[in-house]
């Protein structure tokens, strides 16, 4: 399985999804936090993460997403727009299995 990184900056930052610089960063920054064994292969920029209206990430929606399983919205989304945004990025950069040509 490879790992994959969805991110999206702080307020006030501005990350390009197209730098090169980006990736590679995230890359040394997580193997000197975490470790090497934490090593990903993609990563991608989004705008906004998928989350609940108390703030929680939907990780286990962007994984499901990612994998192509069937998911449900949950009821407690803020913006259910941002899934399909999601999806157009994995798509786009072929992240997940659901998305590999």
């Amino acid at each position: 399985m490879t790992q994959t990184v969805i991110f999206c900056g702080g307020k006030g930052t501005r990350i390009s999804g197209g730098d090169p610089t980006v990736k590679k960063e995230l890359v040394e920054i997580v193997r000197k936090e975490i470790g090497a064994f934490a090593y990903f292969r993609q990563a991608a920029v989004v705008k906004r993460l998928p989350k609940t209206r108390s703030g929680k990430i939907l990780r286990n929606v962007m994984r499901k997403i990612a994998d192509g399983q069937t998911y449900q919205v949950p009821s407690t989304i803020d913006d259910p727009a941002i899934l399909d945004e999601i999806k157009e990025t994995m798509s786009s950069h072929q992240m997940g299995q659901a998305f590999k040509k």
